[in-house]
């Protein structure tokens, strides 16, 4: 499927009405049916044409069907050469033979064509010959993904296990939802567990979070939600905090609000689907109606932000909060207070885009490298 209309190389209109249905439950009508050349070799048979739509879509049944191959490739893990999408196994095994100082295979080759080695066997020239004691000598690792991604695997390790029934507990203690029948006429909103680690300021994990969200983009406006809110802290109000803080010498605590999102109560009538992995055997039609603000949905930062205002002198008993000690780490910041003063520096952020871009083991300079130094 696409909107544009030049691409086609030829194009039929539709003789019935026939629309194409996205995620988030909007609909587009088939203007045409017709086929797109992506090159002199290469091109697209029935291909829908929907009038103003900026986004291509393909179908890989269809592509399956027509001959094509799909190749599914994990973006996450992908290592060596940055040019390659893919790449070559035998990649990083060869720039050891390099390193090394291993003979060329391809010299090699050719001295055992000519016999001027006595004792050399014959040798095949070979595509993809690939150093044995290289391979075995210098084992290329995987990248590590410390957090898991799927419910199953969530499923089968405790900690995740304990922090998905902290997350429901809190459901419960909030009094967030209502176990009832699916409404007529209505697609309750899909859910997901969303897994991330708390890291502290010297990178190590402090707490297991697991949160249980809205897909919120299937929401419709003036059904599931009337407007968005997206608050934004100013990084004046930061240092001005701050500042006044040590200048009268106070101590900043840091303190954290247990699912800050689910103290915003709700004021349309949404539907949820049950949690993954925790699905009622009893009732697995059921679904939850929610009485306050989950995460993913489009009104959660309004109505948090709604009930915190009215209720800011008296947080203490209106929200559950854990008391996290003095302020050391806040938005990338980190913060160090002492009686001659506060000192805030980024260390933690540094080390995280050097690791980010594979530089964490390079020698630091004194003086800043010139951009045009190769």
């Amino acid at each position: 499927m696409t909107g544009h209309r030049k691409w086609f190389s030829s194009l039929n209109p539709v003789s019935t009405k026939e629309y194409i249905t996205f995620g988030d439950n909007g609909q587009g009508k088939v203007m045409g049916v017709g086929s797109v050349s992506l090159s002199a070799k290469l091109s697209l048979r029935e291909v829908a044409y929907v009038r103003n739509r900026g986004f291509n879509l393909l179908s890989v049944s269809q592509l399956l069907n027509e001959g094509f191959e799909v190749f599914r490739v994990d973006l996450t893990s992908v290592s060596g050469p940055t040019r390659n999408l893919v790449a070559s196994p035998s990649a990083d095994i060869w720039k050891w033979h390099r390193r090394l100082g291993h003979l060329n295979f391809d010299l090699l080759v050719r001295l055992s064509s000519m016999g001027l080695i006595r004792g050399l066997p014959k040798l095949r020239a070979e595509k993809d010959l690939v150093c044995h004691p290289c391979r075995h000598g210098k084992m290329v690792a995987a990248s590590h993904i410390p957090v898991s991604q799927d419910v199953s695997h969530a499923l089968s390790d405790p900690n995740w296990v304990n922090a998905m029934h902290e997350e429901l507990e809190n459901f419960e203690g909030n009094h967030v939802s209502d176990f009832v029948e699916p409404p007529p006429n209505y697609r309750p909103i899909a859910t997901k567990w969303v897994f991330k680690n708390k890291q502290g300021e010297n990178g190590m994990v402090v707490r297991n979070k697991a949160r249980l969200v809205a897909q919120g983009f299937c929401q419709k406006e003036g059904i599931d939600y009337e407007e968005t809110f997206a608050p934004v802290a100013r990084l004046e109000a930061i240092w001005i905090l701050l500042a006044f803080a040590a200048s009268k010498g106070f101590k900043l605590q840091q303190m954290d609000v247990k699912s800050a999102f689910l103290n915003g109560f709700i004021e349309e009538g949404v539907y949820v689907r049950q949690p993954p992995g925790f699905e009622s055997a009893r009732f697995p039609d059921r679904v939850y109606k929610l009485r306050k603000a989950l995460y993913g949905l489009k009104q959660a930062p309004r109505d948090l932000y709604a009930r915190l205002k009215s209720f800011l002198l008296l947080m203490s008993r209106e929200f559950e909060m854990s008391l996290m000690g003095e302020l050391q780490f806040f938005l990338g910041l980190q913060i160090k207070q002492g009686l001659e003063g506060t000192v805030v520096h980024q260390a933690k952020y540094t080390r995280d885009i050097l690791k980010k871009f594979e530089m964490g083991d390079s020698k630091p300079m004194m003086t800043p490298m010139s951009t045009n130094t190769a």
